[in-house]
C-alpha cells in the first residue's frame, strides 16, 4: 500500500487509478527496484489508456493516417 507522504498525492483525488501504481512504484524503488519498474510501467499504461479514452486521440490518429 502507498504511503501518506507520497510525491504522487496530487493524483489521489482526480486519478486514483494512477495514484496506486505510481505510489507503489515510489515505495519500492529501493527495496525492490524490479517491482518498482513494473508498477511505474503500469501507471504509465493506465495514463496512456486514459488519454486515448478521454482525449479522442484514437480518432485523431486514425484521421491522420487516413483511416477515418
Amino acid at each position: 500500500m502507498a504511503t501518506a507522504d507520497s510525491q504522487f498525492e496530487f493524483l489521489r483525488d482526480e486519478w486514483p487509478m494512477l495514484f496506486e501504481p505510481a505510489a507503489q512504484a515510489e515505495s519500492l524503488v529501493y527495496p525492490d527496484s524490479r517491482s518498482s519498474c513494473f508498477h511505474a510501467r503500469r501507471a504509465l499504461e493506465l495514463a496512456v489508456h486514459w488519454l486515448y479514452a478521454n482525449m479522442w486521440l484514437e480518432e485523431t490518429v486514425q484521421k491522420n493516417r487516413g483511416l477515418a
